[in-house]
């Protein structure tokens, strides 16, 4: 049985900005879903921030795993909301081609994920 491996998540372009004391704060707080359970997350991602993923443990799946990434919005008010930035279907004839990457570039984000199958 193919096993998804997460290794790391890059923040290109948060999606979120925030004006206080005349200063913007474009930060995202995100976090990754694999078959509608969170495995990663909630953590605040800025611009060239990397978070390591390897802690967590393999995922076996049969034939197709999906991966979601989120933005938590905080704070309440008409404009907070989750937002989804994006979704990955990972396909068990991708085991053993290496390191894969992808974009996620919904809502005005761009995030990579770098996985493997296994």
């Amino acid at each position: 049985m193919p096993e998804l491996k997460l290794h790391t998540l890059k923040c290109h372009a948060p999606q979120d900005s925030t004006f206080t004391d005349y200063t913007i704060i474009t930060s995202d707080e995100a976090y990754l879903v694999v078959n509608g359970k969170r495995v990663w997350g909630v953590k605040s991602m800025s611009a060239d921030d990397i978070e390591d993923l390897s802690h967590i443990p393999p995922i076996e799946f049969k034939k197709r795993v999906r991966i979601d990434l989120y933005d938590k919005d905080v704070g309440g008010g008409p404009f907070s909301s989750t937002d989804h930035l994006g979704g990955l279907d990972v396909m068990e004839d991708q085991a053993d081609k290496g390191e894969l990457l992808h974009e996620f570039t919904e809502r005005g984000a761009h995030y990579s994920l770098r996985y493997i199958v296994v």
